[in-house]
């Protein structure tokens, strides 16, 4: 289906996004916050460590751009503490679950995805492609 869609000459590659979600594990050291990915978990596992897992929403053109991240976090409510550096142009979120829901896949084509391609793209069209996990 998608093959059928990228044959059509009016999408150019620069109009044609792969996104994706992904976890990504924090994990508090005593004072030092990591980051790892699921094959580097291991190497952090121990008594006393908190983690807490996020997701980040990527989005990349089929010509190398990449759109600004979002980042979920597992809260309630934003927190100010969850950054401690600069992160132009990244975008936050939150669910008690700390993944994606509709509302937030909503925001993230109104705020990041729309804004950032729509005057690249002009008057032709885009197509996004998302990649859908499904465990039996």
């Amino acid at each position: 289906m998608i093959g059928k869609e990228l044959l059509d000459l009016d999408i150019l590659s620069e109009n044609t996004y792969n996104m994706d979600e992904t976890g990504i594990m924090l994990s508090m050291l005593k004072s030092i916050t990591v980051l790892v990915g699921k094959e580097e978990m291991k190497a952090h596992r121990g008594t006393g460590v908190k983690r807490t897992l996020i997701t980040a929403i990527e989005c990349v053109s089929a010509d190398g751009r990449s759109l600004d991240p979002l980042i979920i976090w597992p809260a309630s409510t934003h927190r100010s503490s969850w950054t401690t550096h600069p992160t132009p142009g990244w975008h936050y979120a939150h669910s008690a679950s700390g993944y994606t829901d509709s509302a937030i896949s909503l925001y993230w084509i109104k705020q990041v995805f729309n804004p950032l391609t729509k005057d690249r793209a002009g008057k032709r069209p885009r197509i996004l492609i998302q990649r859908w996990l499904w465990y039996p």
